[in-house]
């Protein structure tokens, strides 16, 4: 059986965690920012957060659009949307 592990456990796996994550990361900045493909990089990041930006723009848009649409159907009026 495994016994449970006490809160100042815990938060010392905690910070050695968060401490390595920190190191992870600072070394992975150093490697970018040295790299001979770093312009390639930050251009690939800002193209991929352009279109991540404008299809959540377009998805809010087109949400506006069929606003009518779904309050139609949450209260069930079948009136504005059918043929007469």
């Amino acid at each position: 059986m495994v016994s449970p592990t006490s809160t100042s456990d815990k938060a010392g796996l905690q910070g050695r965690v968060s401490a390595g994550v920190r190191q992870q990361a600072q070394a992975l900045f150093n490697v970018l920012a040295h790299s001979p493909g770093r312009t390639r990089l930050l251009l690939l990041a800002i193209g991929i957060a352009i279109v991540i930006s404008a299809t959540a723009a377009a998805q809010l848009r087109l949400n506006a659009w069929n606003k009518p649409f779904y309050n139609a159907i949450q209260e069930r009026v079948v009136t504005p949307l059918s043929r007469n």
